[in-house]
C-alpha cells in the first residue's frame, strides 16, 4: 500500500496548486493540504494566504522532488508526514 509523503511546504495554496498541477501532468498523482481556515481575509480568499502542503505517493517521492527542482519550484524534501495532520 502506498503512502502520502509530504514533499513540500508552499507560502500559500495558489504556489502548491501550481506545482501539484506540474506534477499531474508529468503523470504524478499529487494532493494539497491547506493550513488555513477558509472564507475571507479582508475581501480576499483565505485559502490564499495559508500554507499549501504537496504530498504524492512514496513510490512517486523521488520522481516528484526531482521535477520540482528542474521546474524552478524550489528544494523539495520528502517528510513522512501524515495529510490529515
Amino acid at each position: 500500500m502506498s503512502n502520502p509523503i509530504l514533499i513540500k511546504k508552499f507560502q500559500n495554496t495558489v504556489e502548491a496548486e501550481v506545482a501539484k498541477s506540474f506534477l499531474e501532468q508529468q503523470g504524478i498523482h499529487a494532493t494539497v493540504s491547506a493550513a488555513d481556515a477558509g472564507g475571507t481575509v479582508s475581501g480576499f480568499a483565505a485559502w490564499s494566504a495559508g500554507e499549501g502542503a504537496l504530498y504524492v505517493l512514496d513510490n512517486d517521492v523521488e520522481n516528484a522532488v526531482a521535477l520540482l527542482e528542474s521546474a524552478g519550484h524550489g528544494e523539495a524534501a520528502a517528510e513522512s508526514e501524515d495529510p490529515g495532520s
